[in-house]
């Protein structure tokens, strides 16, 4: 007998700039997951953000001093959270949507995982991270989950919450301590229109552009590899896959072209740019911080874009870079993608086929640099169900297509 699942929801996180695409999957974590999944919880304000020195794919790294702790332990008043994404130091770059971002000089409140090299993790990525923005008078604890311009958030509302309350309930929580929740703020009450230096929480990184994938103009597939492993370790998943790239051929009449490029073993994604767009399985490196569960949530899955717009890691100019237009607007070249089902996402994808198609192909939707869409029979709708069928294209998806490539599709 086939087991009836919740709506899983595919919301667009963290796009920073207008028109951009949002690609990170998840399913809610409730606020006691979070602490209880936490090993440090702690109020930092950000000091500094730097590139991070390291070798392999591009992250962050943003230097916090601590506030107040509220769980676990730290050695020293600073650490180092570091968030994937960024650019790297021979000038390509990942741009990975729903990793957190943060302004210098900003109070924020992390749930953090420690890494094997001494930075942390934000937990869950842009789940366990709360910025405090004042609003109404009120200071607030708000999460960036749906960034993208005119790309409202279609799942459940997220609740605002009181900063100081939440930061009391948190610390009772991890002493022992289990009270009802009693920090959430009447949206009634509380004008919350977030200005867009609330919403972007970082200055400028350089990509001021949207992303476009311009192999089409040359009359080339955008070919994709599948992990041999799979969702299970023995090639769960492919069928899904292969099925979610004819789902985008039939409903593009063709304008869309994803190719098969075969099955690959031991290759990472995210690993730095090698050519390879790639579908990989159970996080190996730890890249997304927190396990996936189908009880407890977590993010699913993420998607990245490999980009080079001619500029290093401090913005300063390094090359010519690969950037075009399209129907007057400019972009940034999409030189490759990626996409990483986090660690335990086999409870959900293992189990429904069709479920997981439709999952696969509203992420391969951003790989081209579409956001979402309001209408929630589309394949870029924000929301995926069992119940829903996002197989076809609507009107802002057509419209959304042919701004960024030739001869849109008719409905």
């Amino acid at each position: 007998m086939k087991r009836s699942h919740p709506a899983w929801t595919l919301a667009l996180l963290l796009a920073l700039f207008a028109g951009a695409a949002g690609a990170t999957s998840f399913v809610m974590v409730a606020d006691e997951a979070l602490v209880d999944g936490a090993e440090v919880i702690a109020q930092v304000t950000v000091e500094s953000v730097e590139p991070a020195p390291i070798a392999g794919p591009p992250a962050t790294d943003y230097f916090v001093q601590i506030e107040r702790l509220l769980k676990g332990y730290v050695t020293g008043s600073t650490i180092v959270v570091r968030v994937p994404g960024g650019i790297g130091p021979d000038g390509i770059g990942l741009r990975i949507w729903g990793a957190p971002e943060f302004r210098v000089g900003g109070r924020t409140l992390l749930f953090l995982a420690p890494r094997t090299d001494g930075t942390y993790g934000v937990l869950h990525l842009m789940l366990g991270a709360f910025s405090e923005l004042e609003v109404g008078g009120r200071r607030v604890a708000a999460r960036s989950l749906a960034e993208a311009v005119a790309m409202p958030f279609t799942g459940a509302d997220e609740p605002l919450r009181d900063f100081a309350g939440f930061v009391n309930w948190i610390t009772d929580r991890a002493g022992g301590l289990n009270r009802p929740i009693d920090y959430y703020l009447d949206p009634a009450l509380v004008d919350f229109r977030p200005r867009r230096g609330d919403r972007e929480l970082l200055e400028d990184r350089c990509t001021q552009l949207n992303f476009r994938w311009s192999g089409f103009d040359r009359d080339e597939a955008f070919k994709w590899s599948f992990d041999g492993g799979g969702v299970d370790g023995r090639g769960g998943g492919r069928g899904a896959f292969l099925r979610a790239r004819r789902i985008w051929k039939r409903v593009s009449a063709g304008a869309v072209r994803f190719q098969n490029a075969g099955a690959v073993r031991g290759r990472a994604a995210f690993d730095g740019f090698d050519g390879v767009n790639l579908l990989a399985f159970d996080d190996p490196r730890g890249d997304i911080a927190g396990r996936f569960s189908c009880s407890s949530g977590g993010v699913l899955s993420l998607t990245g874009v490999w980009f080079d717009n001619g500029r290093g890691q401090s913005c300063e100019r390094v090359g010519t870079g690969h950037k075009g237009s399209h129907a007057g607007r400019p972009y940034l070249e999409i030189l490759g993608a990626d996409i990483l089902v986090n660690d335990g996402a086999a409870c959900l994808l293992a189990e429904d086929a069709t479920l997981t198609a439709r999952i696969f192909a509203h992420e391969l939707g951003h790989s081209l640099g579409l956001a979402h869409a309001a209408d929630p029979r589309a394949i870029m709708f924000g929301e995926v169900s069992e119940a829903s069928a996002p197989e076809r294209l609507e009107a802002t998806e057509v419209s959304a297509l042919g701004g960024l490539y030739d001869s849109p599709p008719s409905r």
